[in-house]
This record gives structure tokens, sequence and C-alpha cells, in this order.
């Protein structure tokens, strides 16, 4: 039973039905559909079902050569797998810019807590207004839509075999690193709404009960009337003018970027392909008698030649000989196959004039590919409906002999329908415009395998601003859901702290900042063990790292005794703060030990507790008053910067923790990552500070977290162990500009292309490539001078010298 019921028929549990009051060949009576159902499928003709898929775009022209003769290959081997009694149809369609849903993803709403913040979130709507106003001049996003259209054979078949068919071609769909997701009934709708209302503002919409009203579905799909003249090779659709072509001539090489050419601008202009899979026995049968009818007309000629004492025959005849059985030849092999093909184009526009303006566009475009395209004379109603995703070819079987043609597997391979994606997710950040498009690219790093990434980029290159930028959206877009914690070893961020609300913490010797090592929660138990056991495990990192030796078993035993000694009080009052150990209490337990192994142990840890580097030695001091927090470590010092990271990742993975279980995501920004990683630890077989970064990067995933690690110094990343494992599990990195002499390892590390190589080594600031995940996009966050002179947030982030 359907759902929507479109037929005269009134069975007990039918929805609603349009033609109560039926007026001969309304709009409505034009749209070639006779029912919709629940589950997606559409009745487009007594016995013929369809179903429509969306198909998820490729940045095939993106790709290098071997890569697109990969897809080439792989679409050839898609093709080849449709069934024989089912008709096949791709359906491509520019979808004009939604400058308001663009700008409703990219403006959050938000308060400033103060003037200063106003100011700069004024200066943050101008940007993201700059780049969906550059967004607009791009070409229109393109819909893929797939259609399979099955015809009932009796009563012992079943339409329901559709979806057989549907889950085979979307596995196939997979191998290429695409994929098909089935459309809804409503989806249907208002896909199809968006072509019969070309220049509408109005959204689609269907309100409730709608029999009541007595009106139909289909009242709010169609648009207020359709005019098609027998004369003429147009039609009216509403206020809109509109014509439809079908490809008459296909040329002997055809470029695989034909029908990106016709769809790579912001007109309204849809591509439709008709593709029928010949059964391989029905068509050698076919090729066979196509041979004995030439040989026959030959031989023919022949004998009348004869008479007339010439030996003369027509070059069509032997040409035509000569391609049935290279034909043949070609159909023998098992990887070919033998399709029937029609290729229809349509375009709409607000005026008559404007039409035929765009009809020389597309013509010229079709030229350009050796094409010849011809309207579609006096059938422009069935030629629409033809064109429009519903699986079947409308036009007549007189008409299709010349719409129609038949090609093989590598012919209609070249039509291939993938060229570039356009990248939004609505609760993304703004990563520039796409190179390939022109769109604004909206990306959601938490939909990846994992948040963490890296942005890599020579002196000069711009990822200073690029990462400034990125902080001041997410402190935008999340304000409270989101704790952002910067890591600053050169001062790069301390001035941003009054624009973020963000709290400065300034270790440095003598500084009064402290940290407590100590600092734990009892209740938390994670699966390495509980809290007291992973304490006493950072410790002893921590003095063995002050040692610069790996510790003894003895002074391992030694301090695991004396950390569980030093939180007994604490543990006695069930966790209760006042009670919390110091590492001077640890020092303090240590020296009443009559053991030489604990003076030792009390020696290395002196200079931390009673000496100059005793930030770490007192209680935590620090009242986290703001999820904004700055950490400076500019002034810290070789000496204390040893033992000071690994303090500084602890206290990090704290509040990852304290966040997490408050459903706050914690977000770690790290400038010059590549220093956290020169500590010279991991080759004297100690844990480095870098390996506990690490830890922290590869598990804070789990906890609802990502770290963003910058640098210029991209070779000192490569040459460590730790850095480039963590750069090899990241989801997310940005590459701008890069050094000459990093960009072969850049290129091997990330299997990039040459396309992708020119735009990190063209020179210009701001620009690169994005790799989020298995994407790879080229971009550009390059700002126009008007911005840069005037833009109080983009003064506030530069880091040039004369800005």
């Amino acid at each position: 039973m359907s759902l929507f019921s479109f037929s005269n028929d009134k069975p007990k549990r039918q929805f609603l039905n349009i033609k109560s009051t039926k007026i001969p060949k309304s709009s409505q009576d034009t749209l070639a559909f006779i029912e919709a159902y629940e589950n997606g499928i559409f009745r487009t003709a007594e016995n013929t079902y369809s179903l429509i898929f969306k198909i998820d775009n490729i940045d095939y022209r993106l790709l290098r050569d071997p890569e697109q003769n990969n897809i080439y290959r792989f679409y050839q081997q898609y093709l080849n797998a449709l069934p024989s009694e089912v008709c096949y149809q791709e359906f491509l369609m520019n979808i004009p810019k939604n400058s308001s849903k663009l700008r409703k993803a990219m403006i959050p709403e938000y308060s400033p807590k103060n003037k200063e913040e106003a100011e700069i979130f004024k200066s943050y709507t101008e940007l993201q207004e700059y780049f969906i106003k550059e967004s607009e001049k791009s070409s229109a996003e393109k819909k893929l839509i797939g259609v399979l259209s099955y015809t009932v054979e009796g009563k012992m078949d079943n339409a329901e075999v559709l979806l057989k068919y549907y889950i085979e071609l979307q596995r196939n769909l997979q191998e290429m690193g695409s994929n098909a997701r089935q459309l809804m009934t409503m989806e249907v709708f208002e896909l199809l709404y968006s072509y019969y209302h070309p220049f509408t503002a109005e959204n689609f919409f269907i309100p409730q009960k709608i029999a009541s009203r007595g009106s139909s579905l289909k009242d709010y799909i169609a648009p207020s009337s359709f005019v098609f003249m027998p004369t003429d090779d147009y039609y009216k659709m509403g206020s809109a003018y509109s014509r439809i072509f079908y490809l008459s001539v296909y040329p002997n090489e055809l470029a695989d970027k034909f029908i990106s050419d016709l769809l790579d601008n912001s007109y309204h202009i849809c591509v439709s392909k008709h593709i029928v899979h010949v059964d391989k026995g029905d068509a050698m049968t076919l090729i066979k008698k196509e041979i004995f009818d030439v040989e026959e007309k030959i031989q023919k000629r022949m004998k009348d030649n004869h008479k007339d004492g010439t030996n003369f025959i027509p070059f069509k005849y032997r040409e035509q000989s000569e391609e049935l059985k290279n034909l043949q030849n070609q159909l023998s092999s098992n990887d070919t196959q033998l399709f029937e093909v029609s290729v229809l184009v349509g375009i709409s526009a607000k005026t008559l004039e404007e039409l035929d303006s765009l009809t020389t566009f597309v013509l010229g475009k079709a030229k350009n590919n050796q094409v010849v395209l011809k309207p579609a004379s006096a059938n422009q109603e069935n030629a629409m409906n033809s064109l429009l995703p519903y699986g079947v070819n409308h036009l007549t079987s007189k008409s299709r002999s010349n719409v129609s043609t038949f090609l093989l597997s590598d012919a209609v391979g070249v039509l291939i329908p993938f060229s570039a994606r356009t990248y939004f997710a609505e609760n993304g950040l703004n990563y520039g415009l796409n190179d390939a498009t022109g769109d604004v690219i909206l990306l959601d790093r938490t939909e990846e395998m994992n948040s963490n990434g890296f942005i890599l980029g020579t002196s000069g290159s711009g990822k200073s601003l690029f990462s400034k930028l990125e902080t001041f959206e997410t402190h935008f877009k999340h304000p409270k859901d989101y704790e952002i914690i910067l890591v600053d070893p050169e001062k790069e961020y301390v001035p941003l702290a009054d624009k973020l609300n963000a709290q400065v913490l300034k270790l440095r010797p003598n500084s009064p900042t402290k940290l407590n090592v100590f600092d734990t929660n009892i209740n938390y138990i994670e699966s390495d063990g509980d809290a007291l056991t992973m304490k006493s495990e950072f410790i002893m990192t921590m003095v063995e790292t002050a040692k610069g030796q790996v510790l003894t078993a003895a002074e391992k035993s030694m301090l695991d005794k004396c950390v569980k000694a030093s939180y007994h009080e604490f543990m006695l009052h069930d966790g209760d703060e006042k009670y919390l150990p110091t590492l001077t209490t640890l020092y303090e337990i240590l020296g009443e030990q009559k053991d030489t192994t604990a003076t030792d142990l009390q020696k290395i840890l002196e200079l931390y507790v009673t000496g100059s580097f005793n930030n770490f030695a007192g209680h935590t001091n620090i009242e986290s008053t703001s999820n904004r927090i700055i950490i400076d470590i500019s002034d810290m010092g070789q000496q204390l910067r040893t033992v000071g990271l690994q303090v500084i990742f602890e206290y990090l993975w704290q509040r990852v923790r304290q966040n997490h279980q408050k459903g706050i995501r914690t977000v770690i920004i790290n400038d010059e990552i590549s220093s956290m990683f020169l500590d010279g630890n991991y080759y004297a077989n100690i844990d480095s500070s870098g390996q506990f970064y690490q830890k922290i990067f590869k598990r804070i995933r789990k906890y609802g977290g990502y770290v963003t690690g910058i640098t210029q110094n991209i070779s000192q990343v490569l040459d460590s162990p730790q850095a480039r494992t963590m750069l090899s599990n990241a989801s997310f990195i940005v590459l701008l500009q890069q050094a000459e002499d990093d960009l072969e390892r850049i290129k091997d590390l990330f299997k990039l292309s040459p396309t992708h190589l020119s735009c990190i080594s063209s020179g210009k600031v701001g620009t690169g490539i994005i790799i989020c995940g298995k994407k790879i996009i080229p971009f550009s966050k390059a700002l126009p001078p008007v911005i840069i002179k005037t833009n109080a947030l983009y003064k506030l982030c530069s880091t040039k010298f004369n800005e």
C-alpha cells in the first residue's frame, strides 16, 4: 500500500487522492509519476517502479592521471555490473548557492562580553561575509542522483528486486571512493520542486493534512503552469523558460571533462544519462544481424555493378562492415559490454532572451568537445520528463532512434559524472575557499576518525594567521561546550588573551604560578588502572627525566612506596583537597627513609622543591575562571623545560579528563610543536616529553578532545619518531607553502600527486592543501588588501612586521 497515492481508486488506507477534481492536462498531470511509496519507491508507469538515490561526488579532477585511470576503470566496472533488466539513469543538476544557509552556518549567534570583544566579533563577521560573497561567485553546487527503474513482468515478479540491485551498486560506488544514499519520498519531492521552480526564493513546503484542504501533493511540487507548444523548441515552466537538448553526434574520442564543462558554472543546467545494459548474447545476435544486412547490401551492389560494368562499392557500406566486425571482436572480451545510451541536457532562464544566450553558451561547450547537441523540437514535454530523475525515457520510439545510440563500456565510461566535491558541514569551521570549485570549505574535524591535526608551513606561509583564525572561530562558535588551551612557546598567543577572555599561566623559574603534580581525582578509573597507580607512574617518569637516566628497580620501588605514602591522608579523607599532597610531601617522605636510594632520589628532586625550579612543589594556585587558557612557556629555560613539559602535559591530561566528565570538548593548540620533541631523552631510553605527548595524542579522541600542532620545522617533526607517528595518525593536516628541500619527504609521507605538490610550492601566502581523512582539498585563505588594511581581527592575528 502506498503512503501517497495518485490514482482514482479510493482504498481504505489511501492517504489522499490528487485527481478528485481533474482538470484536463493540468500542470500536475505533467509530473511523470503515478504513486510514491513510503519506502521511497516511485511508480512511474503502469508496471514500472523507480528507486532514486544520491551519489557522493569524488574529487576526480584533482586526482593525478593514474588515480583518474583507476576511477575510470572502476566506473566501467560499475556500469558493467548493471543488470540488463533494469534501466539506469544519472541526473546531474546545478543548484544555486544558498547564501542564507551558508551565513547561518558561518556566523554564530554570539554575545560579546565587552566592547573590545564586540569589535573583534564584528571583524570576524566581516571576514566570514567576505568568504560568503566570494563563494557566491563560484560554480553552482552539483547534485548527482542515480535512478534504477524496473518493469514488473508477470505475477511472479516483484519490484523489491530494486533494493537488491541498489545495494550492489552502492557497494561498487564505495570501491570508487563514493557512496550512495537512497532518497526518501519527501527528499525526491524537494528535488523535483527545485527543478520546477528554478528562480523561486521560497523553500519547498508541504503542510499537514493537505487532503482536508482539497489539495494534493503535486499541487505543492508543480509550477503554476506548463506551456508546451508543438512548433517550439522550448517550453515555459511557471515564469521560467526552459529547453531540452539531446546528444545527437558522439565524437570518435570524447574527453572525460565534457559533463563538467557543461556544469562548471552558476547557470541552471541539468544533464541526464539513460543507460541500458544490453545483454551480451542479445548484443552479439544484434551485431551478427547487422553484419549480415550490410554484407547483403554489398553483395546486391556488386551484382548491380556487374550489370553496369562497374566495380564500385559505397564507402559507407565498407565502413559499416568494418566497424561492426570490430565491435564484434571487442564484445568477445569479458570486460567489454554494450549499452544503449541517451544523453539529455536541460537549461532554464528567466527570459527567452536569456535562454537563447544560455543556448549559445551550452552549444559552444558542446562544440569544444566535438559534440553535437540538438533541441528536442516539438517533443519538449517528453524530453523534460526524460531529463528528470524518474528513471524512464519518455521520448517516443520514433524519435529515440536519434536520441539514443549504442556504445561500448569504454565510451560510456568517458561520460564520467564526477568532478569535485562541495564540503559543507553545518557545524564546521571555515577553512577558506576550495581552489577547485570556489566554494567555502566548511569542515567539522570531529566527524573524522580522530580530530587531531597539524598546521605545517614554512616561515611566512600564513600558518599563524590560519591557526589564530581557527582559534577565534572555535571561540565564537563554541563559547561553552569547548575548552581551548593554547601552549605558547614563543608568546605568539599571549597578545590574544584579552580578546579571548583567556587566563594566562606563565611558567618560568621562580614564577608565582604553581602546578601541583599530585593533582588527581581518586575516583577516576581508566583501562590503564586507577588514578593513584597512574599518578605514581607519571611521577616516576618525571623523576627519571630529572635524573637524565633510567631509574633502577630499587629507585622505582622506593618511589612507588613513597608516592602512595604521600597520598595516605588524602585517601583517608576521601579525596578532600585540603589533604592533597605535593612534591614537597614526597620530598619530605623520602627524607624520612633510612635508605641511600631514597637519599639519592631526594637529591634529584631538590632543585624542583627547594631550588629555583619549584614551580611544581606546592599546591596549584591557579583558579581556572575561564575555559580559555594560554600556557606561556617562552621563558621556561632549558633546565626547567625537560621536566616542565611533562608536568604541563600531565596538567593538560587532567583537564581533558575533567572536561570529559562535564561533557565539554577540550581543544589543545600547540604552537611550534616541533620544540616539544627536543629534550633528547628518547635516545637515552627515557620516557621523553615527546613520548608522553604522543600518548595524549593517541588517547584524547576517546575523551572528546583533539590536539593541533603548529610548526614551520617539518623536518624536525619528520626526524622525531614520536612526532612522525603523531603526524601519520592525524586525520587533519593543513599543508601551507613548504620549503623546497622538504617537498620530496612530504610527497612520500602523504602520497601526494604533482597537482597537490604544486599547491604547496606556488609561493602564494595563505594557500595550500587540507588533508582531512581521505579528502585532499586545495584551498586559499588569502585575504584581499582591503581586509588586510582595515580588519581588526586580521591585524590582531597577523605576525607580519609591517602590519
